[in-house]
């Protein structure tokens, strides 16, 4: 019956993937506390965008994922994690997409926070693969 205090984290990542960017691999983890990583290169995506959802760097499953693109930002596409913390976005468009969640952990050690919040967030672009 009584107001929650809450601390959050900020977890936010920008992918920057072309031709002149490939220095480093867009499916590695960085370490981030909560993180979304993709498992597919966004450069070659045909059918289907799958990423994981790390928290301390361990699956985190049933995460709930909203995918939104940046040309149509009313439409949201929710996604939940499987058992390892895996989600497939189903034909996506090509051009930006954010990609974002949120956990929430008791903070049982900080006694001026009830609730630490970990918001998460990837920014890719998808594109097709080139033709041979």
């Amino acid at each position: 019956d009584t107001a929650g205090r809450e601390q959050y984290v900020r977890c936010a990542k920008a992918l920057l993937v072309g031709a002149e960017c490939d220095a480093t691999d867009p499916t590695t983890p960085v370490g981030l506390p909560l993180e979304i990583v993709l498992l597919d290169d966004p450069r070659q995506v045909e059918e289907t965008l799958r990423a994981q959802v790390l928290f301390g760097g361990k699956p985190l499953a049933k995460a709930r994922v909203v995918a939104v693109h940046r040309d149509d930002p009313k439409t949201l596409h929710t996604l939940v994690a499987d058992d390892r913390g895996q989600v497939k976005l189903t034909s996506p468009a090509t051009g930006d997409w954010l990609l974002t969640t949120l956990h929430m952990v008791r903070d049982e050690q900080n006694a001026d926070v009830d609730w630490k919040s970990y918001w998460g967030s990837l920014i890719t672009a998808v594109t097709r693969p080139r033709s041979k």
